[in-house]
């Protein structure tokens, strides 16, 4: 049931100059006159009047594009406030855990890169690798650029170490060798880090290995199971960060979907649309003996 609320206004000015003077106390009409004629003036006054209505149905595009960019608002919008609440709590803790596991996993990155450039090294591995190259299948390589005495790198001078490691090395230095090849320098990119711990064939780079050359194995131990160990914690963690994005965009998704149907739910349950109005209209009155006109509004919600 609608409620109505109304407000009149008497205007403090003559509706007509004409039917004030006509009217007007001191005109020779008598009062019976003005009465009727004020009547008269009442049934033919026209009725003047606005009005504009605002619909409280609830749009399930509005709710799911409200909801798509933050999960929790078309909720919010469409009544359900407590599975708002939810769709946001879950924003929330997904990004807080990418935050937190990225952050660590690229601390840990950083420790065991420094890790590895304290403790393998390139040559040792070279010298060792090749004297015993049944020992260490070559089944991967590290990129390598040749370097001046400045350490520049000297530009187009890549290629993958291999078997043939020396005669290739020989070839590039004689191929720059306008531009003062120097010496060569390992590329440390993400397969580098990965290789030398991951790799048999790269064991005999760190510090701390044995010459086990007599023996048809090589053992995972000391700084390389240290660094695989560090390597592991950050990828992860790192991982699981990824894993944290993967639920913030499904929070979006079904956070949309969610926010779609109870808008839609929300229309369907109404009786009718929830509307509120307002009309605006003139009406005649009397002040002092006058005939004036009034504003009447009423609001109906």
């Amino acid at each position: 049931m609608r409620k109505y609320f109304s407000v009149s206004i008497i205007l403090l000015s003559l509706f007509c100059f004409t039917f004030a003077n006509d009217l007007s106390l001191s005109s020779p009409l008598t009062k019976r006159q003005k009465f009727s004629a004020y009547l008269q003036y009442g049934n033919n006054q026209q009725e003047s009047q606005d009005s504009v209505s605002f619909s409280f149905q609830k749009s399930p595009a509005l709710a799911f594009m409200m909801s798509a960019v933050v999960p929790g608002a078309g909720q919010f919008y469409a009544g359900k406030k407590w599975w708002s609440l939810g769709f946001l709590g879950v924003e929330a803790l997904g990004w807080g855990l990418w935050y937190d596991r990225k952050t660590y996993g690229e601390d840990l990155e950083d420790e065991y890169k420094q890790f590895a450039d304290n403790n393998w090294n390139f040559e040792r591995w070279i010298d060792e690798w090749v004297s015993n190259s049944d020992l260490y299948v070559a089944s991967h390589g590290i990129h390598v650029v040749l370097v001046d005495e400045k350490d520049n790198i000297i530009e187009g001078s890549s290629f993958e170490v291999g078997e043939d490691y020396y005669q290739k090395k020989e070839e590039m230095f004689n191929q720059y060798s306008q531009q003062n090849p120097d010496d060569i320098l390992a590329v440390k990119s993400r397969d580098y880090y990965e290789n030398i711990g991951k790799y048999h064939q790269f064991a005999a780079g760190w510090e701390d290995y044995n010459d086990i050359s007599q023996s048809d194995t090589v053992v995972v131990a000391g700084m390389r199971k240290d660094y695989v160990h560090q390597r592991d914690k950050s990828n992860q963690a790192l991982k699981f960060a990824t894993k944290s994005l993967t639920v913030v965009m499904f929070n979006h998704l079904f956070s949309a979907l969610h926010a779609q149907i109870a808008a839609k739910h929300y229309s369907d349950k109404a009786e009718e649309p929830k509307q509120m109005s307002w009309n605006l209209s003139l009406t005649p009155g009397r002040l002092k003996g006058q005939l004036i006109s009034g504003l009447n509004l009423s609001l109906a919600f």
